[in-house]
């Protein structure tokens, strides 16, 4: 596609590419106080940057606005350049645990303990819920042939299974879903679906299971007969990934249920959804727009007399408000999961994992409490950040943008969309032309539609999360607001290539893994591929950008970039992503990479989260940052993680 530009002017780019709001539950920690002398710099190295920061008289690179940047611009470069700038930020090391009588709850969700001992007593005595009786082999002849099982080796099927061809949100279940009493009683009523439920579930897993199901799937035509068939206590679980493929790309809500109401349950979150006109599920959620409702693995669905307790541990609920990254836990003991957290800000504690308390689940960390609090504020910074750009990617899949390529097309015209669009929006048009063909600036909500490369699907997030985008319709406006971020102060063309660039440049706005030669395994080898990526999934988390490259279809070599929409929250392993190819989307990998199989992952670049909300602040620090460096290093170039290295 021909990419064009930026501010003023519209000059040509000539390469090719391939196709909110913030709701942070925790607050920012300010001041220059709370922020230590990184731990790699001795005194006079951090003497000489504050020199630096005294002698430029704070002048940094064009800022816009002004009402962005912090008071004191030397404090707020002091606090960045100790907490983002400095790049290989060394591990603090473990502190003595401080020993206490008892553990203590400090937020809903949250536990400190002083030891391990203490945290399984707590757990034990004070919050784990008794497992409820087995009736599912007394109530039913035959057995069902799917065995209670421990829930980690389920989920570990899954996750290198389903999440690897499907469009997943995985929880942890503490076992196969056991089959609740409305099931129970419609089997005993309809004794030839349960028959026909045990052959699919009693077959041995792959195509011949496949083949069992679908073989079923045609003998029951009724949909509640159906959903029994698939559904077990509310949930979309299947258990072998041939199966869970042709399930989730088959198998719609309107195949299934018929009632005017159901409810769904995805992670921490619970939907209620209305029957459209054409059968299809629709959310009913203001800030979902009416956008169709669609059904993937684990899933819980049903109607509200259906569905009792959620028997998931909801991991997405404790991630996203403390800011953890992943939580490995291992089996049942008897008082929770053992196991370890990971933070965003890399920190890492024995932690123990309880279910459903007050309706949520527990997690208890074993640290001292200086240190934890220390973790939970950085990490908070970084979370309202991370799920800040994860609410605008949900919001223009939402919106159904499109892609920036004029249906009557001459030649290569991919990214002209976007220029006529800014020009007629600044006019009050209603609608704009290209090559003979007409687009409606703004869709029947009354959002605008700016159309978007794949480049601009990923600073479009962070845009308009810093507060730049078009006002819908009913503002009446003819120009985008401006936000703290403008991408033109950054990139002259709309490339991938300058993304790239950016984060080699100017690592205190994105940094830059790039994968060696050895590991650049196109999709088209599949085994290798996931291979790799299992290898390297702890170089992802949610909201990185993927940079991808090589051959397709036309002989020519092509980038393409996305986003990582979400990882497991165990494993780390990104099963969701997000992209701009035809439209905003949420898919799997195989989604976007079957496009052109001869691609490989190239680069990972992730914004620097202190950027994003202080973008001022960290420019101000970037640039005495690289003062100080030209004084300390007779290089006068920060470190890049590159990764090894790899070409393109």
């Amino acid at each position: 596609m021909t990419i064009s530009l930026s501010r003023g002017d519209q000059h040509p780019g000539n390469e090719t590419e391939g196709g909110g709001k913030s709701r942070s539950t925790r607050p920012h920690r300010v001041g220059c106080s709370q922020f230590p002398v990184p731990a790699h710099l001795d005194r006079s190295a951090y003497l000489v940057i504050l020199l630096v920061a005294i002698g430029v008289g704070c002048a940094g690179p064009p800022t816009r606005p002004t009402d962005w940047v912090a008071p004191d611009c030397v404090c707020a470069a002091q606090e960045i350049a100790a907490r983002a700038l400095v790049v290989a930020l060394s591990e603090a090391e473990d502190e003595a645990l401080h020993q206490a009588n008892q553990c203590q709850e400090i937020e809903i969700g949250l536990v400190r303990c002083p030891t391990e001992i203490k945290l399984e007593e707590w757990a034990w005595m004070n919050h784990l819920r008794e497992p409820a009786e087995e009736e599912l082999a007394a109530s039913l002849n035959p057995p069902d042939p799917v065995v209670i099982r421990d829930g980690l080796a389920v989920y570990e099927e899954l996750l290198n299974g389903v999440a690897r061809r499907t469009r997943t949100h995985l929880d942890l279940l503490e076992n196969t879903p056991a089959l609740n009493q409305a099931e129970l009683e419609y089997f005993h009523r309809n004794p030839e679906v349960w028959e026909a439920t045990l052959a699919y579930r009693a077959t041995p897993p792959g195509q011949q299971r496949l083949r069992q199901l679908q073989a079923a799937w045609q003998q029951i035509t009724s949909r509640e007969g159906r959903r029994h068939l698939l559904l077990r206590d509310g949930y979309l679980y299947v258990e072998d990934p041939v199966t869970a493929d042709w399930v989730v790309r088959r198998i719609e809500l309107k195949d299934l249920f018929d009632q005017p109401t159901i409810v769904l349950s995805r992670g921490s979150n619970r939907f209620i959804l209305e029957r459209g006109r054409d059968g299809r599920y629709y959310h009913t959620d203001p800030g979902y727009d009416r956008y169709r409702a669609r059904l993937v693995a684990i899933d819980r669905v049903g109607t509200e007399e259906e569905l009792g307790p959620d028997p998931s541990y909801n991991l997405n609920f404790l991630r996203r408000r403390f800011g953890l990254q992943r939580i490995g836990i291992g089996p049942e003991t008897g008082a929770g999961r053992a196991g370890q957290v990971v933070f965003l800000d890399g920190s890492r504690f024995p932690a123990r994992v309880v279910r459903a308390h007050r309706g949520i689940s527990l997690v208890g960390v074993v640290a001292e409490p200086a240190r934890l609090d220390d973790t939970l504020a950085h990490s908070g910074q970084i979370a309202e950040a991370v799920y800040g750009l994860v609410d605008n990617i949900e919001q223009m899949v939402r919106e159904n943008l499109f892609f920036d390529e004029p249906a009557n097309e001459v030649g290569q015209q991919d990214g002209i969309m976007r220029h006529a669009f800014n020009e007629a929006y600044s006019m009050g048009a209603l609608q704009y032309t290209v090559n003979g063909v007409t687009y409606d600036i703004y869709d029947d909500l009354g959002r605008p539609r700016p159309p978007q490369v794949c480049i601009d699907y990923l600073t479009d997030a962070v845009e308009r999360y810093a507060g730049s985008w078009w006002p819908p319709l009913s503002a009446g406006a003819t120009r985008r607001t401006q936000g703290r971020i403008d991408f033109r102060d950054y990139m002259t063309y709309r490339q991938v290539r300058l993304l790239v660039k950016l984060a080699e440049d100017l690592p205190w706005v994105a940094s830059l893994f790039s994968f060696g030669s050895s590991v650049q395994i196109p999709f088209g080898d599949r085994g290798a591929f996931f291979r790799n990526l299992w290898n390297h999934r702890d170089l992802f988390r949610i909201a990185d950008m993927v940079v991808i490259y090589g051959l397709k279809a036309d002989g020519r070599y092509h980038y393409h970039s996305f986003y990582v929409h979400d990882t497991d929250p165990i494993q780390g392993f990104p099963i969701t992503l997000s992209d701009q190819a035809g439209h905003a989307r949420i898919g799997s990998w195989i989604n976007i990479m079957s496009n052109a199989p001869r691609r490989s992952i190239r680069h990972r670049v992730r914004w620097n989260p202190y950027w994003i909300l202080h973008p001022q602040a960290a420019n101000l620090a970037g640039h005495i940052y690289r003062q100080a460096q030209a004084v300390l290093s007779p290089r006068g170039n920060p470190q890049v993680d590159d990764g090894g290295g790899g070409g393109e």
